[in-house]
């Protein structure tokens, strides 16, 4: 069969079209979750015909005799195995053997956080049925999976409130799926169906007032002064340092990423989408021109490393005083404040 990618395994999910062997593997829990619903949901064992289990916890001589027994009364069985990445290894040889010559009435499918594709077990199933890696999605792709979702659900949104959404989450797509569902609870009695950046705010626990998305905008605008402003007030109101610092790393990533790109005379368009920008982020292209040159930037990278370090070791550090150094060392040289 093959190895695949993510996307292409969960396509091909189909009546009549199910292979014999699955893995799963990655550290991206919630798509892997879902694929394996999937093919429960399209062989409906009943059961007698379905059995899941941990790869440490269950010995792999029931599963391979499972494995191997035709299904009652039924077209399929279905065998989940979670956590196979802890399945010892001389237990593995036997479920490679098994995989060289699967019952085909037998659907086997592995979830593991394994994600080389030289594993062996990734390979036997690579061969006997289809193999992939679910990674944790970049940034551009856990937004559209957002406005996809929301779509899904009688929602709309905008790519403004998807990353809000994302930046104050994370790309976790089982954290997002929590965040959507507060929504559509929270929407639930309103005739409007639009998620807005405020609403996102709002479920996030934030005001207007208290907007740490604010901060990236105030230093691309290199307004010093509002930017250390921000800075006080929103640690004041009890945003973590550590989201701050988020922040403010991010928006230097990206100018980073701008630099690079410029000095390889990259055209401005394919800076645009080589970076990751946002739609909404037109202007970042020009701004970030104006910013320091590219050693400044790589230096206070690392010193953002150097500060993350900090305010996760409790190293007695002031997280005010650490962040406000960063933007300081980000606006230094470079061009003025926009008017």
């Amino acid at each position: 069969m093959a190895t695949v990618t993510a996307d292409k395994l969960a396509g091909g999910l189909k009546p009549g079209n199910l292979k014999p062997a699955y893995f799963l593997g990655g550290e991206e829990i919630y798509r892997k979750k879902a694929i394996a619903a999937k093919i429960r949901e399209i062989i409906s064992p009943d059961d007698f015909n379905f059995f899941a289990c941990e790869g440490d916890k269950t010995p792999v001589k029931e599963i391979i005799s499972l494995a191997n027994t035709p299904p009652v009364f039924s077209n399929n069985r279905l065998i989940i195995v979670n956590r196979a990445e802890k399945i010892k290894l001389k237990d593995k040889k036997d479920v490679i053997e098994y995989l060289a010559n699967p019952l085909e009435t037998t659907c086997l499918v592995f979830l593991s956080e394994e994600k080389k594709k030289t594993d062996a077990l990734f390979k036997a199933c690579a061969d006997a049925g289809e193999a992939a890696v679910f990674y944790t999605l970049r940034d551009n792709e856990a937004h559209a999976w957002v406005i996809n979702a929301a779509s899904k659900a009688g929602l709309s949104i905008s790519a403004q409130a998807a990353k809000l959404m994302t930046d104050g989450v994370g790309t976790d797509l089982n954290a997002l799926n929590i965040e959507l569902e507060k929504l559509l609870i929270y929407m639930s009695g309103s005739k409007n169906r639009e998620i807005t950046p405020e609403t996102v705010l709002e479920n996030l626990g934030y005001s207007k007032e208290e907007n740490p998305y604010d901060l990236s905008g105030a230093i691309m605008e290199r307004d010093q002064k509002r930017a250390m402003e921000l800075t006080g007030k929103l640690l004041e109101s009890g945003v973590a340092p550590i989201q701050l610092l988020n922040i403010i790393s991010g928006v230097l990533i990206k100018i980073i990423k701008v630099k690079r790109l410029q000095a390889a005379g990259t055209e401005s368009s394919e800076i645009f989408t080589q970076a990751g920008l946002n739609y909404f982020e037109k202007d970042f292209v020009g701004q970030a021109g104006r910013f320091a040159g590219l050693p400044v930037m790589l230096d206070a990278l690392s010193k953002s490393l150097e500060y993350e370090r900090d305010l996760k070791t409790s190293s007695g550090a002031e997280p005010e005083i650490i962040l406000k150094s960063l933007i300081f060392k980000m606006l230094s040289g470079g061009g003025t404040k926009r008017a």
